[in-house]
């Protein structure tokens, strides 16, 4: 190539190609050879033929022969002189090219009528002739700032896709004029700095508001709820809190003085009643110690030996025993003995008249106790119309309803912070169970709440801390006035709002970039308090005191209300439906029972006994025994503390598992389950009978077949389904002219006794071989 560019010596370089060129050609051209002189047979040039041996010249031949030839290269010479004309050509282009013309001209070049090598050489040279001396780089002096930061070129790719796919266009084109002056970082520079500014385009990513986003005021802990009850929120007589002075300015002085004799008077009767149950344990025990002495038990038990005799030596015992009066008898006719004898075999205490008689006595005039707290005891004078209250507002209720001395004790002797009103409550515990039961529920809405996180209106008018009042009004006027300055192009906020990416006018945006600049140094509040100690006292007075004064108002009397089991049992389940699944659910689900599947009835049981003290329930559920046994619940059975009352004994019916029981029960038959098959079905299986009964209630085997509505129809109806071998010998007996309506009821004579005795061993061995028959 003749046309170069030196770009340190900025000069073009030209070499003329030569346009006189010659070449060297391969010419044809033919030639004779000389005739052959020959003997063999043959003809010669005229066509005359020779024999073999005749002499003769052969025909001449003719040959095609070549040689180089110099002749003028014009195909050369003419490229030549059009590259010469093109080298001319580009050195002039050059020579008038403008600023900004690079495309231009290179199209002026690419139009060269020249070949594509020789072409492709001069746009190179003139390309490095036009960055050397015509393009002025562009000055990154020259882009604009962004209102925050620097200019983020690959920020700006990322984010604008048509300025980046115009960067590109720019590369596939070889436009010098953009890509060697700006550079791809200049490009995108100078296109924020002319038009992305002008168009609102950002210049580099937004800042987040880190603090304001991880702001929040945490979950209280249990912990923290347990110091928050132990500082502000502790009931008791001894506590020093805020709730607590609340309810002692509820109660008044008069009120806590009161309370102090209450207290006094509980210790005084547990004191007693444990002193008198400690005595008549000692009399038990005492018994006991002789029952076990020989000879002596037999002194002791004379008045059972005596009735023994007389029930059997007399022949109306085993009446009695089938009539299922036995037990009465003897217990009438022992009870009598003892008159007669004077001889007691057990150590019965009578509660009733100790409580009429010594308990209430002791409390019917003034009397000076002493209340022990803390092994410290103050002296206080009772009057004695406060302790005659007493018993009939305190001590009464809870003895009337107590079944055994335990229970009454377990009633009186409670601890403070344990009061309830199914034992023991004084108005201080009354109160205090109101507060708690509110302090429980704020307590547990404190618990439940999550997290809170940065709150922008809060942060514009923070409330709810009393202790900075101050400080909150100061953090408002602030945030309100930087806000406003904001919204008049305060320089420095318009600046934060660029940095972070948010509208000026938008308050909640406002909000987070003031805390996130200036407000988290300043110590300012984002969110409010979920609790602190203004909000307790706030609650304090504004939940817990009415209630305080309502509950004050209702309950008078110094001794809180005693109430029964039974009655929060029908309080709480007063209305309800069991056939209204919604409402029969959310009472199981509140009390914990999803899989119960009782009655409302059993319900009611299951509150009562979860309700009931440990020995209350105890001594309930052994007299609800002795009554399905049909036995009168007494101290001998139940010990010295049971307080013995008539209407603990039912006397009622005996329900059975067992058809063949209940036939003869209706029949007139009082005697127990037990005794009935031990005395007339002795080798009867009750497991079969209960299996009878209870496939009569099933589809699968019917009893209405059964004649049972007597005992005698029962045995003959068992005895129809044997054979007629296996029937046994009837004993023949005259027909009664006027048949009894109680089996059990009729009076016995001879003939009678032998019919019974009939009837049981044959109702005995039918019912065995007919239960054999289901085996």
């Amino acid at each position: 190539m003749a046309l170069t560019y030196n770009a340190l010596e900025k000069k073009w370089k030209k070499v003329d190609e030569k346009t006189d060129n010659t070449k060297f050609e391969t010419r044809s051209y033919e030639e004779t050879e000389p005739a052959e002189l020959t003997n063999a047979a043959g003809y010669d040039a005229a066509g005359n033929y020779h024999k073999q041996g005749t002499w003769y010249y052969k025909t001449p031949k003719t040959v095609t022969k070549s040689k180089q030839v110099e002749v003028v290269d014009t195909e050369l010479n003419n490229s030549n002189t059009a590259k010469n004309t093109a080298y001319n050509k580009v050195v002039a282009t050059a020579s008038t090219a403008q600023k900004g013309d690079y495309l231009s001209q290179r199209e002026t070049i690419r139009n060269l009528d020249i070949d594509e090598k020789t072409r492709k050489e001069l746009e190179t040279s003139y390309r490095q002739f036009y960055v050397n001396e015509k393009l002025d780089k562009w000055d990154p002096v020259l882009a604009s700032k962004p209102l925050y930061g620097d200019f983020n070129s690959k920020y700006y790719k990322d984010n604008y896709p048509d300025v980046a796919d115009a960067w590109k266009r720019h590369v596939a084109n070889d436009d010098v004029d953009v890509v060697e002056r700006y550079g791809e970082t200049g490009f995108y520079a100078n296109h924020y700095t002319n038009v992305g500014k002008r168009e609102n385009r950002r210049a580099n990513a937004a800042e987040t508001t880190e603090e304001a986003n991880k702001y929040n005021e945490i979950k209280v802990t249990d912990a923290e709820i347990q110091s928050i009850r132990d500082k502000q929120l502790n009931t008791g007589t001894d506590a020093t809190s805020d709730l607590q002075d609340i309810i002692n300015t509820v109660i008044g002085e008069e009120g806590l003085e009161k309370t102090k004799k209450f207290g006094a008077l509980r210790q005084d009767v547990l004191k007693q009643t444990i002193a008198e149950m400690k005595k008549a344990r000692g009399k038990e025990q005492m018994l006991s110690v002789f029952k076990g002495i020989e000879g002596f038990s037999e002194i002791m038990d004379m008045n059972k030996s005596l009735t023994n005799s007389i029930l059997g030596d007399s022949g109306i015992g085993g009446v009695l025993s089938i009539m299922g009066k036995k037990e009465d008898v003897e217990k009438d006719l022992e009870k009598s003995l003892q008159g007669i004898t004077g001889i007691k075999n057990n150590a019965a205490y009578n509660w009733q008249q100790w409580f009429d008689n010594t308990l209430k006595t002791r409390y019917q005039e003034d009397i000076e106790l002493g209340l022990t707290k803390d092994k410290a005891e103050e002296k206080l004078k009772i009057e004695g119309a406060f302790a005659r209250d007493f018993i009939d507002s305190y001590l009464k209720p809870r003895f009337n309803t107590s079944r055994s001395m335990d229970e009454f004790v377990e009633y009186i002797d409670v601890k403070q912070n344990e009061q309830n009103v199914f034992q023991t409550q004084d108005q201080i515990s009354s109160l205090a169970i109101v507060a708690n039961a509110r302090v429980d529920a704020y307590l547990d809405k404190i618990r439940s709440t999550e997290d809170r996180f940065f709150d922008s209106d809060f942060y514009f008018n923070p409330t709810g801390n009393k202790a900075r009042a101050d400080a909150y009004k100061n953090q408002a006027l602030t945030v309100t006035q930087d806000w406003e300055a904001a919204k008049q192009g305060d320089p420095y906020w318009a600046q934060q709002a660029y940095r972070f990416g948010i509208d000026i006018n938008n308050k909640k945006d406002f909000a987070r970039i003031h805390f996130q600049t200036k407000g988290q140094g300043k110590g300012y509040d984002a969110a409010e308090d979920i609790v602190n100690p203004d909000k307790i006292k706030d609650m304090i007075y504004n939940e817990i005191l009415p209630a305080l004064n309502v509950k004050g108002t209702k309950q008078t009397s110094i001794f809180g209300p005693f109430t029964t089991p039974e009655e929060i049992s029908d309080e709480i389940l007063k209305g309800l439906n069991p056939e209204n699944k919604a409402d029969w659910d959310g009472v199981l689900k509140r009390f914990g029972l999803t899989d119960f599947k009782g009655t409302i009835d059993d319900l009611k049981q299951y509150i009562q006994e979860t309700l009931r003290t440990g020995s209350g329930q105890m001594i309930r559920e052994n007299i609800k025994y002795l009554n399905e046994k049909r036995e009168e619940p007494t101290q001998e059975k139940l010990g010295i503390t049971y307080i013995q009352r008539e209407e603990d004994y039912k006397n009622k019916a005996i329900t059975s598992d067992t058809a063949l029981f209940k036939t003869f029960q209706n029949a007139g038959y009082k005697g127990t389950e037990d005794d009935f098959y031990k005395t007339f079905f002795p080798d009867v299986d009750r497991s079969e009978q209960a299996f009878l009964t209870k496939a009569g209630k099933g589809d699968t085997f019917k009893m209405d077949a059964f004649d049972l509505s007597d005992p005698m129809a029962a045995l003959g109806t068992v005895e129809s389904f044997l054979s007629a071998d296996e029937k046994p010998d009837k004993i023949e007996r005259e027909e009664k002219t006027k048949p009894s309506s109680t089996f059990f009821a009729i009076g016995l004579d001879d003939e009678e006794e032998e019919d019974e005795d009939y009837k049981s061993k044959t109702g005995s061995d039918i019912l065995g071989q007919f239960t054999s028959f289901f085996k």
